[in-house]
Order: C-alpha cells, then sequence, then structure tokens
C-alpha cells in the first residue's frame, strides 16, 4: 500500500481555525517548517527531550503571532509530556 506523505506547510496553506497535533516527539522539527500566521487555535502534545526544545517552539509559536495560554506539565505524573494551549489575539 502507498501513502501520499504531505508537508505541514501543504495542511496550513489555507488556514485551520483549530490544530490538534500529537506527533510523538517530532513537535520541534514540525512546528518549526510550518507557518502558522493562519492558525486560529493550537492544541499540541510535547514530548520534551529537554527543556531547552520546549522553550524553543513556545517562542516560535509566539513569533508566529499565537497567544500562548496554558502550558500543563504533566511530567509530574510519571508521563513525561506536556501540553501547550495556543491562540490568535
Amino acid at each position: 500500500m502507498e501513502v501520499e506523505a504531505v508537508g505541514i506547510e501543504e495542511i496550513l496553506a489555507d488556514g485551520a481555525d483549530l490544530v490538534k497535533m500529537d506527533i510523538e516527539g517530532m513537535e520541534y522539527e514540525v512546528v518549526t517548517h510550518g507557518r502558522w500566521n493562519n492558525v486560529h487555535n493550537l492544541i499540541m502534545e510535547v514530548h520534551p527531550r529537554d527543556g531547552k526544545r520546549i522553550g524553543e517552539i513556545e517562542k516560535y509559536l509566539i513569533d508566529q503571532g499565537l497567544k500562548l495560554e496554558k502550558r500543563m506539565d504533566e511530567s509530574k505524573y510519571g508521563v513525561g509530556l506536556c501540553t501547550i494551549v495556543a491562540h490568535r489575539v
């Protein structure tokens, strides 16, 4: 079976009211290769390899015009991830 791969830029080209991402550790690579100026709301799980990656993702989203509403650190529950919720102001 063949499956066509589509890049994040193509997916976001027409904009989106809501993007929910759960991509198991590839968040940094995907987020920094997308243009988020047409996305109104974003919910994403981040699997931190280190705290620096989370900070870089947050800064990139802010630079793209999104306001971070919530960052839930679930590592204290033994899950080892955090959830970022953001929206366009």
